[in-house]
């Protein structure tokens, strides 16, 4: 797939005016970007690229660089774990404002006991690719 037709593929998903939006720039530069007479900003094509890996190319989504921390400060017990993403700013750990999106959830095999002072860590991942 040629970067042009890759576009045309996501104009022909979202229309240019919301594929536009999607990526933060104007209607009229994303024509002139199309039509080779223009140029968009890199944070622009990093997003370009972002839906492009989501919806087209397939990707995983995990948190394994970053992994859910729990301090238990008491005898608890874990029955599984979840991936959310969303909020207003999603790489901002704990932001939740605006909701969230649930990405993927696991129970565990088997009970996850722990006790006062340990650390309980979680890696959930999800992975997706585009089906036509």
């Amino acid at each position: 797939m040629t970067f042009q037709e890759l576009i045309a593929e996501l104009v022909n998903r979202h229309g240019q005016g919301t594929l536009a939006d999607m990526i933060g720039v104007d209607g009229s530069t994303m024509s002139r970007f199309r039509s080779g007479q223009g140029t968009i900003n890199i944070a622009s094509l990093e997003k370009l690229f972002e839906i492009a890996r989501m919806e087209i190319l397939g990707q995983s989504v995990t948190n394994a660089a970053n992994k859910a921390t729990f301090n238990v400060t008491d005898t608890k017990s874990f029955f599984g774990a979840a991936l959310v993403g969303g909020g207003l700013s999603p790489a901002v750990k704990g932001d939740t404002e605006g909701g969230g999106i649930l990405l993927c959830a696991a129970k565990f095999a088997s009970l996850k006991p722990c006790e006062n002072g340990d650390t309980f860590k979680i890696t959930a991942t999800v992975s997706a690719q585009n089906v036509t």
